[in-house]
């Protein structure tokens, strides 16, 4: 008999996982298809919108990757059993599912950081 999670412990849950610096744009950059390690940080770097200081390096990328591997949203997959082979990143049907299904809380943050910056010019 599985137990039932509660809402709280869910939320909990979601929130300690995307709590990760670099968590969100790692799962952004696999949204657009799979990518080689070496291939990650030039994507994510210049793709920060806000021009942020401090870059992504490789350290903390594998260990970003290494937490989502852990919850099973991405992959790591070999192209070629043979030596110097590559190995890519992408999304599991799990993470392709959780993806989707933030859709409707992003869609909110977006409108509450739109409502949120307009108040803020206002007062």
């Amino acid at each position: 008999m599985s137990e039932q999670v509660s809402y709280r412990r869910a939320l909990e849950e979601l929130g300690a996982l995307l709590s990760g610096r670099w968590v969100p744009a790692v799962l952004t950059a696999l949204a657009g298809g799979p990518l080689r390690f070496s291939d990650f940080i030039q994507e994510i770097n210049e793709a920060d919108p806000r021009g942020v200081q401090r870059k992504l390096t490789e350290k903390v990328l594998a260990d970003t990757l290494r937490v989502l591997e852990q919850a099973r949203l991405i992959a790591n997959r070999r192209q070629s059993a043979a030596v110097g082979g590559s190995s890519y990143y992408e999304l599991t049907t799990h993470g392709k599912t959780f993806l989707q299904e933030l859709r409707p809380a992003i869609k909110w943050a977006v409108h509450y950081i739109n409502n949120s910056e307009s108040t803020e010019h206002t007062t």
